[in-house]
């Protein structure tokens, strides 16, 4: 009985340490003072600055707060990037973002990173 308790312990342990979670993180925003700031949690739906466990929203903010993302440093790695009608991220000269691109469903984007402007990438960005 000890036994196949420790199997079954086992086996949840591997089934559930294998799994990574993802979440959605949505830009939202406009809070005073940093409004643009990528790297401010409370413009994240989240509460916190997306990681590479994160699949990035960036919706359409024109009837919201009018203000989209800028990235002047390094923002890290996200796992996924969706971009909205009309919405975008500004990457400054000195700032970078890797996408690794977990979700391959979200784009077509086959691990790109941008740099200073430019969207480095063998696909499209939907």
């Amino acid at each position: 009985m000890k036994s196949l308790r420790i199997l079954q312990l086992s086996v949840c342990f591997i089934l559930f340490s294998s799994l990574a979670v993802q979440a959605q993180n949505t830009w939202i925003g406009g809070f005073p003072g940093h409004e643009n700031d990528w790297n401010f949690a409370a413009n994240w739906s989240l509460h916190h600055v997306p990681d590479e466990w994160d699949n990035v929203v960036i919706p359409n903010t024109a009837t919201t707060t009018f203000h989209y993302p800028v990235i002047t440093n390094n923002a890290g790695t996200v796992a996924s990037i969706i971009l909205g009608y009309n919405s975008y991220i500004t990457v400054t000269q000195t700032g970078s973002l890797g996408i690794e691109n977990k979700d391959q469903s979200n784009t077509n984007i086959p691990e790109p990173v941008i740099y200073a402007n430019q969207i480095v990438y063998a696909g499209t960005i939907k």
